[in-house]
């Protein structure tokens, strides 16, 4: 909703993952079209969406990277405001080898 207060949120989930939320005050999504946000092309509303400039890939395009990196994309919205969360891996805190030092004398060992 345009003058809104849109509120974005970072946080770690697990030692593997990472959370990004979006948080609009704008009006209620009903809850039978929440599990289709992620769709490609799909309107809650048509009728209301500006056809010339809105297509309907934002959401499923967030969905997609979330899944290419091991995450998920979920949508919950209530009187307080919709929140559009997608968690992804962290691939700075998978297993990773140790980089050995350059020996004292600058020359690699």
């Amino acid at each position: 909703t345009r003058g809104s207060l849109i509120e974005v949120r970072i946080a770690r989930v697990d030692p593997r993952h990472v959370s990004i939320g979006v948080h609009n005050q704008g009006p209620v999504i009903p809850a039978e079209h929440l599990p289709r946000l992620f769709d490609r092309f799909y309107r809650v509303d048509p009728s209301r969406t500006n056809a010339d400039r809105n297509h309907g890939l934002g959401l499923s395009i967030v969905a997609a990277i979330a899944r290419m990196h091991g995450g998920t994309a979920i949508a919950e919205s209530t009187d307080q405001g919709t929140y559009i969360r997608f968690t992804l891996e962290d691939p700075g805190a998978s297993d990773a080898k140790a980089v050995a030092a350059p020996a004292a004398s600058g020359r690699p060992s």
